[in-house]
């Protein structure tokens, strides 16, 4: 029996005809030529008899509805061999079989709707008949339904997709029946798109019968409100860069408003400790064709959170190399990179008035520096860097005094080690570690001196992790994508993804 498309089955033929069909079926080229062949070629070669006779292999079909198989014409001579002819094949009945080929020596029949007809094949005023029995579809036997996991923002939805097979495989079309085990985290659809409704977890099952397949539903409650820079690429190295904010006051998402004029792209969001300001780097320009990285020109702005769109940006700096802005505990200053120069990769830390003035260098020496960060107490800066390039030329993590004095180092040399910041209650430093053994990158955690420093998690490429305001929770990236980890490396899950095109990165939690 056959319920699906495939080549004829030879067991079914005889076994004694087996040998002459391969090699009818080879002469023939069956992989390219399968439908024009007009008849099959025993081991002596072609016939040139007139076909005494003709007969269909098989002589019969069990299909369920919707099923294909393949019928097979073959003449012969009045020596037993096969010959060449001319093949006529009809469907007595079409509602219940059709034939797709109504000439050639294969044809296809499609079961339409149960019951039982015939096939004939002519050729002159030779025949041959197949009976054709078209049962019922077959039940389905199993369900299966991806993915298997979902994480969700209260108040964004995602797609859950099921399947249901019959016992030979084939995909089968059932009315589906999806559930949630708690409305409260998650509802779904009767398509299977599931809408985030508050914090914690849920089963969706999917049900056809007695078969059913369910899928973990989990859903992050921020306590607060974040933000992420979003980098959206275009393949003639084009790109913008927007802030993107996410609330849990609303659950919901959505674009801060670009300033002058809408004109500028705007990245790398810094909430002020009491949540009222913004802290932005607005980009001037991009230079050449690099993805996001270290080519493009930016000064800082200071915003009013609550009403970002109505004009009042407030500039910082204006030397178009300025970058990676961070808020002191009190609210009074604003730590940030200015770059030396971006062809040799040099650059300075800096700290500002948030009201503004001269900024002040943080004197260090030369190297390639990363974002810095301060310290709960607001006395110390912690940061990455390349520093005095001829020490093993690696970054480590450092920490020092506001004023610049006290330097010292947290990690190793020898290691990569970047973007770090300290916790909530200063105990502990986040940063992220390239693992040389794997060739990927370390979510990494260590005491406040560096101290203890153990994985949390290991993936592609991690960076730019930030603490939540109780310290519980870590957000970072991973290959631009979000992920939420606690603070022990349990509960790792990957936040709802950009669009194709488009990168997350450099989340920030409002204090």
């Amino acid at each position: 029996m056959h319920s699906t498309l495939s080549r004829p089955n030879v067991e079914t033929i005889g076994a004694n005809r087996m040998p002459v069909l391969l090699r009818g079926l080879a002469t023939c080229g069956l992989a390219t030529t399968l439908l024009a062949c007009d008849a099959y070629l025993d081991a002596a070669g072609p016939s040139t008899g007139v076909a005494s006779s003709v007969s269909i292999e098989p002589g019969s079909l069990n299909l369920a509805a919707g099923g294909t198989a393949y019928l097979i014409a073959v003449a012969r001579d009045g020596r037993d061999r096969t010959t060449s002819a001319s093949f006529a094949w009809s469907s007595a009945n079409p509602a219940i079989a059709t034939v797709t080929g109504d000439s050639g020596a294969i044809t296809l029949i499609t079961a339409i709707s149960p019951g039982t007809t015939t096939v004939t094949l002519s050729a002159g005023r030779l025949r041959a008949i197949a009976t054709v029995l078209v049962r019922d579809v077959d039940p389905a036997i199993a369900i299966a339904v991806f993915p298997t996991e979902l994480t969700l923002f209260p108040g964004t939805s995602g797609q859950l997709t099921a399947r249901t097979f019959d016992f030979t495989g084939k995909v089968t079309n059932e009315s589906l029946t999806w559930s949630s085990a708690d409305n409260r985290v998650a509802t779904v659809g009767s398509t299977g798109k599931v809408t985030a409704i508050g914090g914690g977890s849920t089963t969706v099952t999917v049900a056809v019968g007695t078969l059913s397949a369910t899928a973990k539903v989990s859903v992050v409650a921020v306590d607060g409100s974040f933000m992420f820079t979003r980098w959206t690429y275009s393949a003639v190295g084009l790109h913008t860069a927007d802030v993107l904010w996410w609330s849990s006051a609303d659950s919901t998402l959505r674009s801060l408003p670009r300033p002058l004029n809408h004109t500028n792209s705007i990245a790398s969001p810094a909430w002020s400790p009491d949540g009222n300001s913004l802290a932005l780097e607005v980009i001037n320009s991009f230079d050449g064709h690099q993805l996001e990285g270290w080519t493009y020109y930016s000064d800082l702005y200071v915003v009013d959170a609550a009403s970002p769109d109505d004009g009042a940006w407030r500039k910082l700096t204006t030397d178009g190399l300025s970058r990676s802005p961070s808020w002191s505990p009190d609210g009074s200053r604003i730590a940030f990179l200015r770059f030396t120069s971006l062809a040799t990769y040099t650059n300075d830390i800096y700290v500002i008035q948030a009201t503004g003035g001269i900024a002040t260098r943080v004197p260090l020496p030369l190297g390639w520096h990363g974002r810095p960060r301060w310290s709960p107490d607001g006395t110390r800066l912690t940061f990455s860097s390349f520093m005095s390039f001829g020490s093993a030329g690696l970054s480590r993590v450092y920490v020092v005094d506001a004023d610049g004095r006290n330097l010292a180092s947290l990690t190793p040399v020898g290691l990569w080690d970047a973007d770090p910041e300290w916790s909530p209650d200063g105990t502990t430093i986040v940063f992220v570690r390239f693992n040389s053994t794997h060739r990927n990158y370390d979510l990494m955690v260590a005491n406040a001196d560096g101290g203890n420093a153990r994985a949390l998690t290991s993936a592609g490429f991690i960076e730019s992790p930030a603490w939540s305001p109780d310290g519980r929770q870590i957000i970072f990236s991973d290959d631009g994508r979000l992920n939420l980890i606690n603070a022990d490396g349990s509960l790792l899950r990957q936040l709802e993804g950009p669009p194709s095109g488009s990168s997350d990165r450099s989340p920030a939690w409002k204090r």
